[in-house]
């Protein structure tokens, strides 16, 4: 098999899952990991607000600038994910 095109769909596919695999990957990561268990109470030592974090999995097409949302966004256990703020995302 010779070296894939980027309008092949095998392309495509690889491209999303590996977006998916790394939505997953920074999610369970240690940093995200410790400081999403620590949201359960809402000020950290310093007395500031923690900020919630999300990892939302999106694939941008540079042929076309089109950014394509795969819905695999996660985030803080029992917390809604937000929408993505990018306002052409199919």
């Amino acid at each position: 098999m010779g070296p894939l095109h980027i309008r092949d769909p095998a392309f495509r596919a690889l491209v999303e899952e590996n977006v998916k695999a790394n939505v997953q990957r920074i999610f369970r990561s240690s940093i995200i990991s410790i400081r999403n268990q620590t949201l359960s109470s809402t000020t950290n030592q310093k007395n500031e607000k923690m900020v919630e974090i999300f990892v939302h999995g999106l694939v941008y097409d540079i042929e076309t600038g089109e950014v394509t949302d795969l819905g695999v966004s996660v985030g803080p256990p029992g917390r809604e994910v937000p929408r993505t703020l990018f306002r052409l995302i199919r």
